[in-house]
């Protein structure tokens, strides 16, 4: 599995994440680890990715998460644009 891991976003605590097995990519924000002092901690973080990377390839493998099916308005379209078509 491929990990891409985002800057530290000091304001929300948060660290967005990306995770890509084959053609199934899956993105999300995930809280990120704090040393006892309220700063961020990126090794502990990496040690929760890891752990959330395992959970998201069992997940992938089983077929709970997958490619979102592309219709007309994931595809950039409007609502008024997808109307027209119908």
């Amino acid at each position: 599995m491929k990990i891409k891991t985002g800057s530290y976003d000091s304001d929300a605590k948060t660290v967005d994440v990306t995770f890509t097995k084959g053609k199934v990519t899956h993105s999300r924000t995930i809280k990120a680890c704090l040393t006892p002092r309220g700063a961020y901690d990126a090794a502990a973080t990496q040690i929760l990715i890891a752990d959330l990377a395992r959970g998201i390839a069992a997940k992938i493998e089983a077929g709970v998460i997958a490619s979102p099916v592309r219709t007309p308005l994931t595809d950039g379209a409007s609502g008024a644009d997808f109307r027209a078509r119908v």
